[in-house]
């Protein structure tokens, strides 16, 4: 076994077969642990103020994943259904709230690996927020964006796929640079929208 791989191992009960379990997921997080705290940051106007940077906040969520999800084949994305029901839901609270979002520019599609590594994590983020900031309140007083169910069955199977890939690899790199383009467009996004 190469030095890659850990002392762990993956049983696949379906096929009886223990799969070697890489630590890319580790790496991958590590390696884009200073775009994630940067992307982070530039949302503290929000955390610190909701109530006058709502539309602000809800504005470059739309744009991002708008950015984000472009070009991507929805059978190569696990999060195929999830984006487009979050722009619906993202685009009825800006229209709720008369003000819309300005589109950033993206530069083609990144893996589709990447893309579902930032959406889904984000869902694990926004749910944290949604508690954070709205608490018990009823559900018409919450945006729609945070009223979205996500199944976290969907970031386990994710896991999984990360677990398997080997990050001594190209694909791996690719993913990390993708991650990291991923979070910088959040970061334009923000900062391209009307505060």
């Amino acid at each position: 076994m190469g030095a890659a791989v850990n002392d762990l191992r993956h049983f696949d009960n379906s096929t009886d077969n223990v799969q070697p379990v890489f630590d890319f997921r580790l790496q991958l997080r590590n390696s884009t642990r200073p775009e994630h705290d940067a992307t982070e940051c530039i949302f503290d106007p929000f955390l610190n103020d909701p109530v006058h940077k709502l539309g602000w906040y809800l504005a470059a969520q739309r744009s991002g994943l708008a950015a984000l999800f472009a070009g991507q084949e929805p059978v190569a994305v696990l999060c195929a259904t999830i984006v487009p029901n979050l722009i619906n839901r993202l685009d009825h609270d800006l229209h709720q709230m008369g003000l819309h979002h300005i589109p950033v520019e993206t530069f083609g599609p990144i893996d589709p690996i990447a893309c579902d590594y930032l959406v889904l994590g984000s869902r694990l983020g926004t749910e944290v927020i949604r508690r954070k900031i709205f608490g018990s309140a009823t559900n018409h007083m919450i945006p729609t964006y945070f009223q979205a169910n996500f199944d976290t069955n969907v970031w386990r199977v994710h896991c999984s796929i990360l677990d398997q890939i080997d990050p001594t690899t190209p694909r791996a790199q690719q993913i990390i640079n993708d991650v990291k383009r991923g979070f910088n467009l959040f970061e334009t996004a923000a900062r391209s929208q009307q505060d």
